[in-house]
């Protein structure tokens, strides 16, 4: 097993909006999905994730059941790639922390294609 990180929720949020660092963010989600790197999230990072799918859901005018489905299918793809951590003082200190300033340095050495698609 290579490199831990805690990802932020700020790291999905750049992924699926596609913001700046869309692409990098995509390079770690593949090392992740390789097993190049052990990625974990808070249960909070969860529970956000949660609730911001299924209002972009609801601005798709996607509504029950079909909602659900989705919710559930994009929840199921990242719980794939990650653990829900017990954050704490020790699960901080167990992992670098990955922050949107500092992700470009973080994958410089990641050089595989954009694979994962969540939704």
């Amino acid at each position: 097993m290579g490199m831990r990180v805690f990802l932020d929720t700020n790291i999905f949020l750049e992924y699926f909006q596609r913001r700046t660092y869309h692409k990098e963010v995509s390079r770690i989600f593949d090392a992740i999905e390789d097993g190049n790197i052990k990625a974990y999230v808070s249960a909070g990072t969860i529970y956000t994730l949660a609730y911001l799918i299924r209002m972009e859901l609801k601005r798709m005018q996607i509504h029950r059941p079909e909602q659900t489905s989705r919710l559930r299918t994009a929840l199921n793809t990242i719980l794939s790639l990650v653990s829900v951590g017990n954050v704490s003082h020790k699960t901080f200190s167990k992992v670098q922390m990955i922050m949107v300033l500092m992700i470009s340095r973080t994958v410089s050495n990641i050089s595989v294609p954009c694979r994962t698609n969540v939704m």
